[in-house]
C-alpha cells in the first residue's frame, strides 16, 4: 500500500517510500522540509506564524514494511499525535511511537500533517 503525508497547512501531498527514515522540520536540508520549499513564498502571515513553531530538525518518521513510527528530536514545541479523529493529543517523545494511517501529526503549535494510505 502507498503511504502519503499531507501538509494540512499548504495542502501539499508527499508520497512516502518504504524502508526509509525521513527527517521533518523547518530546515531546507530535511528530507521533508516543513513547509515545503516551493510553498514558503506563498504562505499567509498566519501560516508563517504556525511554521515558526516547527523546529529546524523537529521529528523523524521511519517506515519499515507496514510499520510507521515517529519520534521527536528534542523539538522546542513538541510533536503530538491525534488518532481516530479524537480531540486528545498524545505527546511523542524521543522513543519511537507507532503511527497508524489516518493519524494527524502535529508539529509545534498545531502545524498539522496527515498520514494516509
Amino acid at each position: 500500500m502507498e503511504l502519503k503525508l499531507t501538509d494540512l497547512v499548504t495542502n501539499e501531498t508527499i508520497n512516502l517510500e518504504r524502508e526509509r527514515t525521513y527527517v521533518l522540520g523547518r530546515h531546507r536540508d530535511n528530507s521533508i522540509p516543513i513547509p515545503s520549499i516551493k510553498s514558503r513564498g506563498n504562505l499567509s502571515a498566519a501560516q508563517r506564524e504556525l511554521a515558526m513553531t516547527v523546529s529546524n530538525y523537529h521529528a523523524e518518521l521511519d517506515i519499515r514494511g507496514e510499520s510507521v513510527k515517529i519520534r521527536d528530536r528534542k523539538s522546542s514545541n513538541g510533536t503530538y499525535l491525534v488518532k481516530d479523529g479524537k480531540q486528545e493529543e498524545e505527546r511523542v517523545t524521543a522513543d519511537w511511537c507507532e503511527v497508524q494511517p489516518g493519524t494527524i501529526i502535529k508539529l509545534g503549535h498545531d502545524y498539522g500533517l496527515s498520514l494516509n494510505q
